[in-house]
């Protein structure tokens, strides 16, 4: 499993993939949000706050 993750890790990097989430120190919306360690909320959360 850990062969495969290096492999997309790698696969990622070359790619850019991780442009789309580069910011700077200052958030987008002046809100804080305080919620249980649900990891679907990486995904959900800033789609509900669009």
């Amino acid at each position: 499993m850990i062969e495969e993750m290096l492999a997309y890790n790698k696969q990622f990097v070359e790619n850019e993939g991780y442009k789309e989430y580069i910011t700077n120190k200052y958030p987008d919306k002046k809100v804080a949000i305080l919620s249980c360690m649900d990891t679907r909320l990486t995904a959900l959360l800033p789609a509900a706050l669009v």
